[in-house]
């Protein structure tokens, strides 16, 4: 994945957390550092679109996910060390979070010891033993 993609993932898995009041408190405060240090950088670099995307990114990340992600290559922000070190913290903040974890996920499941059956077309089947 590229830098500006995975910085772009973590921004909306903080907003997304905080939107939903699922974050850590240090993740919280991870996820505002680093929105705090990006929106300064968006203001330094002119990208007005990076500030609206920015500021409207916890309401419907679905929407301005794609604009976020331009402004903040346009900007080159993942060339900044300090912003990606603040990624990197929100990162591990919400990694170490298992309630943020369950909460972000779009799919949690949870078996043991029990046959699955899969009916279809080309149907593939990984297990992994836990």
């Amino acid at each position: 994945m590229e830098p500006v993609t995975t910085l772009t993932a973590i921004l909306i898995a903080g907003a997304t957390a905080a939107a939903k009041g699922i974050a850590s408190e240090g993740g919280k405060e991870c996820y505002k550092a680093l929105k705090s240090k990006i929106s300064d950088w968006f203001g330094s670099h002119q990208a007005p679109e990076g500030e609206m995307a920015l500021a409207r990114i916890e309401n419907d990340a679905e929407t301005w996910a794609k604009p976020l992600e331009k402004s903040l290559a346009e900007t080159n922000a993942e060339g900044n060390a300090e912003i990606m070190e603040l990624a990197r913290l929100l990162h591990e903040a919400i990694q170490n979070s298992p309630q943020t974890v369950e909460g972000l996920s779009k799919f949690n499941i949870n078996m043991s010891n029990c046959k699955v059956g899969v009916i279809g077309d080309k149907v593939k089947i990984n297990t992994i033993n836990l």
